[in-house]
């Protein structure tokens, strides 16, 4: 026989506290608890504990730490605060854990408080009927579960569902139709991520993987249109990221601080927000040939980029954009700058402030657009000596037309070309 871990007052507590939440006297009594408790044995997988609820889910807890959830109807995984406070039973945590808050009459009782996890996993597996299809919010929110299986019937995925979890990967069956905000933030266990191939077009939601400081790779195989803000934000460990074709809009923050993404394929992107890839610095090469829209800071502390895939050490801005906005490709102070040769497309007719700011390598710079208008602080703290900046389809007195021209942007030490000059 175990040693018993825990004393009378202590599973009293726990019972009236579950009893209490749950507004029904249909749950775990003391003598129940007591028993399962005092008759653990030293191994094996002997069942100890079985509760069918009113809920059809049947809980059967067995020695090896194994909690098997069955249901027998049709279901949705609801009542949360439930599932945590039988996961902490199974745990057999003392009375005195500091995961724990509050008392047996407060609501917070047996909660699982974020910043402030059990150490500990379990192994914990889960057997729906074929009408499973809703994840609720919160369902496993900071729970200790280091693996899950989404049914391939499952259809909706609330916000926070896996948020702080221990989860260490994960397959989003082809099934979802939508995903929560926030589902997976904060599952640093979380290596990686799949998305498989469906019809549906539900974007990757907004912190969908937020400080997931594990995760190595991800795929979406969808039809997504969409990468909504933050949804990667501070996934510092993420390497590689495959993107369908439908892709289209990545929106403010979604790769920010993705400090070990190498490559991304934005090829079919033709919208990047404000800070989408801020302080990508392992970033080396983008292909940005359908952009139109470029956003604040875009590319802002991208120290390593130094080149458009296709256009080997040239980083290229295609014809296709129109609208850019400050900071695009600027660099923190401080900051080691690789960039050397930038080719404008014929679409850009403006620039904006800091837009190549102290990208101090800058030794061509090639304006193939008309220009009317080029903000004085352009390059800002370029003030290396070598710097040319042409404008192939602009006589010389029209660029010196342009305002800003007598300090040439910042750039005080570039030389101009224009369509009626030579160097």
């Amino acid at each position: 026989m175990a040693n018993k871990l825990y004393d009378e007052t202590a599973i009293q507590a726990i019972a009236d506290s579950i009893r209490a939440k749950n507004g029904s006297s249909d749950t775990y009594t003391v003598s129940q608890m007591s028993a399962a408790i005092d008759n653990i044995p030293s191994g094996g997988t002997t069942e100890i504990y079985k509760k069918t609820w009113l809920t059809g889910h049947t809980y059967t807890l067995t020695s090896d730490g194994t909690l098997t959830i069955t249901s027998s109807s049709d279901t949705f995984m609801g009542k949360p605060d439930t599932m945590r406070r039988i996961i902490y039973c199974v745990k057999k945590v003392d009375a005195t854990d500091p995961h724990i808050l509050g008392t047996a009459q407060d609501e917070g009782f047996m909660y699982f408080v974020d910043g402030d996890k059990p150490s500990d996993s379990l192994n914990i597996e889960f057997e729906f009927s074929s009408s499973f299809y809703y994840i609720r919010n919160n369902a496993f929110r900071n729970a200790p579960i280091t693996s899950f299986t989404i049914p391939s019937t499952v259809r909706y995925i609330d916000a926070n569902a896996f948020n702080g979890s221990k989860i260490t990967s994960i397959i989003i069956p082809a099934s979802v139709e939508r995903l929560g905000d926030s589902i997976f933030e904060n599952c640093t266990a979380l290596t990686t991520a799949e998305i498989s191939q469906s019809s549906n077009t539900y974007s990757i939601s907004v912190s969908c993987f937020r400080d997931c400081t594990s995760l190595t790779s991800v795929t979406i195989a969808n039809e997504s249109t969409s990468i909504l803000a933050n949804a990667f934000n501070g996934c510092t460990a993420l390497t590689s990221v495959t993107l369908p074709s439908t892709v289209t809009s990545i929106s403010s923050s979604a790769f920010r601080q993705c400090t070990s993404l190498q490559t991304i394929d934005i090829s079919n992107v033709t919208n990047i927000d404000d800070y989408a890839f801020t302080d990508c610095t392992a970033l080396t090469s983008v292909d940005i040939s359908s952009i139109e829209d470029v956003g604040y800071e875009t590319f802002y502390g991208c120290n390593n980029l130094v080149e458009t895939v296709g256009t080997p050490g040239v980083f290229t801005i295609p014809d296709t954009l129109t609208t850019t906005h400050g900071d695009f490709l600027c660099l923190r102070n401080g900051q080691t700058p690789n960039l050397t040769t930038v080719v404008v497309g014929t679409g850009l007719t403006t620039t904006t402030d800091w837009m190549f700011g102290r990208q101090t390598a800058l030794q061509s710079v090639t304006f193939n657009g008309v220009m009317t208008s080029i903000h004085s602080n352009t390059f800002i703290n370029c003030t290396q000596s070598g710097l040319t900046i042409y404008f192939p389809n602009m006589t010389e007195a029209e660029v010196q037309a342009l305002s800003g021209y007598s300090s040439k942007w910042g750039a005080t030490n570039a030389t101009i070309v224009c369509s009626d000059t030579t160097t």
